[in-house]
C-alpha cells in the first residue's frame, strides 16, 4: 500500500469528540441522586467520585481496562461484593452534548447507584 492511500489516523480537536469528562457525568449522577448526595472530580476528570454527604457512601465512578462504565466502592464506607458495571443499554444512547443530554445521563447513572445501594442492603 502506498503512502497516498493510507488514510490519516483518527485525530478529533479537544474536547470535540467528547464535552464532558467522567468527572461531570459523576457530579450529574449526585444531582440526580439528590440532596444528600455530592461528588468530586478524579485525576484530570479522569474519573469521579459519588458520595453522600454523612460518608456512608462513597463510590469511584471510572472506566475500566475494557472500556466499561462501572463504579466501586472507593474507601470501604460501602462493602459491595464487587464491581458494579453500567450496562450500555441502560444508558443513553451517545455521548451527551449539552447540559440537558448529561442530566439524562445523570439520571440513568443514578438510577444503578440506587439499585446497588438498595441492593447492597444500604439505605442512601
Amino acid at each position: 500500500m502506498s503512502a497516498e492511500n493510507v488514510p490519516a489516523p483518527y485525530d478529533p480537536a479537544p474536547g470535540s469528540e467528547y464535552s464532558y469528562v467522567l468527572s461531570d457525568y459523576a457530579r450529574a449522577a449526585a444531582r440526580a441522586l439528590g440532596p444528600g448526595w455530592g461528588a468530586e472530580s478524579g485525576f484530570l476528570g479522569a474519573w469521579g467520585l459519588v458520595f453522600t454527604l454523612d460518608a456512608r457512601v462513597s463510590l469511584r465512578l471510572f472506566v475500566d481496562h475494557e472500556g466499561d462504565l462501572c463504579f466501586e466502592d472507593r474507601d470501604g464506607a460501602v462493602v459491595f461484593t464487587d464491581r458494579h458495571w453500567i450496562r450500555p443499554e441502560k444508558l443513553p444512547e451517545g455521548a451527551p452534548s449539552n447540559p440537558d443530554e448529561m442530566a439524562v445521563w445523570g439520571e440513568a447513572i443514578a438510577a444503578v447507584i440506587r439499585d446497588a445501594v438498595v441492593r447492597e442492603t444500604f439505605t442512601a
